[in-house]
């Protein structure tokens, strides 16, 4: 009979005692979905913005009315470079989500006015996340490098936008009659985004009329209203308050004319 050496007893008897070695982690990251909701009775293309989904990944949306592709597929990664950070958040570490897309289809009669979304791997399940409802028609904006291009729209609308990259400002314009008046709404923080949005509105001039302030309407993140003095092309501006935008700096925002209801009470 051959005896082993008392090396390898030695060996054998610490693979025995010694603890097993966890693997590694990569749960599954959301950061956002863009555009961050739809009009009822619409088809919806979204990018969903993460880390560690792979190639593909399931799609879940919450209701029975809203019907999403099984799963988001991994395509082109919209990407600008934007400003220089200064020192020291340039030697911060950062992770740039991924871009995945698929198609969320809204019936015409889907009720509430928001969903959850959630995306998931073999690894974990991302946290639920916003999905906004409209009634509004709807514009994405076309996202370009460089100087900010003002963009015209007819009122009323809701515009899906991000700012991006750092320093970004984006910039709709819309025609005005004499003392017609004008409510605008934007979420930003309540679709998940660290968008702290800031409005402003311009007169046909170039002077500015009106901005967001610290009491926004129930509901929305940003908000303000104004009548115009006299009629033209008047432009809003929305920007993040610190300057800030990345990729996950979505926002919604709406803009009406008329009367506007901000309560229903009881």
């Amino acid at each position: 009979m051959n005896r082993l050496s008392p090396l390898l007893w030695a060996a054998l008897g610490a693979l025995l005692v010694s603890p097993p070695v966890p693997t590694r982690a990569d749960p599954p990251v959301a950061m956002y979905i863009f555009p961050a909701g739809g009009q009822r009775g619409t088809d919806v293309t979204v990018r969903v913005g993460g880390l560690y989904l792979h190639d593909s990944a399931p799609l879940v949306v919450s209701g029975p009315d809203l019907k999403a592709d099984p799963r988001v597929v991994e395509t082109e990664t919209t990407w600008f470079e934007g400003p220089v950070i200064p020192l020291p958040d340039s030697q911060q570490a950062e992770d740039y989500p991924k871009d995945h897309t698929a198609t969320i289809r809204i019936a015409p009669g889907a009720t509430g006015s928001a969903r959850s979304w959630r995306v998931w791997t073999s690894q974990g399940v991302t946290p639920a996340r916003t999905f906004v409802l409209g009634d509004l028609p709807e514009l994405v904006e076309e996202e370009i490098d460089g100087r900010p291009v003002p963009v015209s729209v007819a009122v009323p609308i809701t515009i899906n936008g991000r700012i991006f990259p750092r320093e970004d400002v984006d910039i709709w314009t819309f025609a005005a009659r004499e003392n017609e008046a004008f409510t605008l709404t934007a979420l930003g923080a309540s679709l998940g985004s660290p968008l702290e949005v800031r409005l402003e509105v311009r007169d046909p001039s170039g002077r500015p009329v009106a901005e967001s302030n610290s009491a926004p309407l129930p509901g929305t993140d940003a908000s303000l209203r104004f009548t115009a003095a006299f009629a033209g092309t008047y432009s809003v501006r929305i920007h993040d308050l610190k300057f800030g935008g990345l990729q996950h700096y979505v926002y919604r925002l709406s803009i009406t004319k008329g009367s506007h209801i901000d309560r229903v009470f009881p």
